[in-house]
């Protein structure tokens, strides 16, 4: 992930991705770092009628607004 986020840099591209640390306990098993205060994707499709970037727009503002913006 981290070796597409730089080449994505490299590039110009404003693309961004979060890496999650991930810790290995045995093999096929391990812990992944949560983000507080979020939702998975998941959740978000389950939980509302409407796509992605409607669920942004009522969560965020207008696509336009600081605050989208920045959760962009």
């Amino acid at each position: 992930m981290r070796l597409f986020q730089n080449i994505f840099e490299q590039e110009g591209l404003e693309l961004y991705l979060y890496t999650y640390r991930v810790i290995a306990t045995s093999p096929g098993c391990g812990v992944i770092e949560c983000v507080p205060n979020s939702r998975s994707r998941e959740d978000i499709g389950r939980n509302t009628e409407v796509g992605l970037f409607e669920y942004f727009r009522h969560v965020y503002g207008k696509d336009d607004s600081i605050k989208f913006q920045k959760v962009k």
